[in-house]
């Protein structure tokens, strides 16, 4: 079977994929508008979202007789499915704004590595001399 050999009118060099990725950061749009960064953190800073998060991580604590409990006690089992929904709403906001930062995290380290100071391995920037 013949295979075909890639072209360079095809094929990118590493340099030219660094370039790419470079100069669509330098081109980027905004990844959310500036009106949800209070929004964001309003919701973050809730009430609502505290709940969710405090009976998620308590829940985290526990051993296999509380989940026993949980599937034979049909008290504790309506308690604790009234929460189910507000907390695989926050699961999935919090997996959304992980997203965004690292976004914005991916774009500014692509920025970064444009300064000879940078040190991308280490992500901070070297003290260098200056006469």
């Amino acid at each position: 079977m013949a295979t075909k050999k890639a072209t360079r009118k095809t094929k990118r060099t590493e340099t030219e994929e660094v370039d790419a990725i470079f100069e669509g950061v330098m081109h980027c749009e905004p990844a959310i508008p500036e009106r949800l960064v209070d929004e964001i953190e309003a919701w973050a800073q809730s009430q609502e979202f505290g709940i969710a998060r405090r009976v998620g991580l308590v829940v985290a604590t526990k051993a296999g007789d509380w989940f026993k409990t949980l599937s034979e006690d049909t008290d504790t089992a309506r308690t604790m499915c009234e929460t189910l929904p507000a907390l695989k709403s926050q699961v999935e906001a919090l997996r959304n704004l992980a997203d965004i930062l690292s976004m914005a995290e991916t774009r500014m380290a692509v920025a970064l590595c444009n300064h000879m100071e940078f040190d991308a391995a280490t992500q901070t920037m070297m003290e260098v001399g200056h006469a």
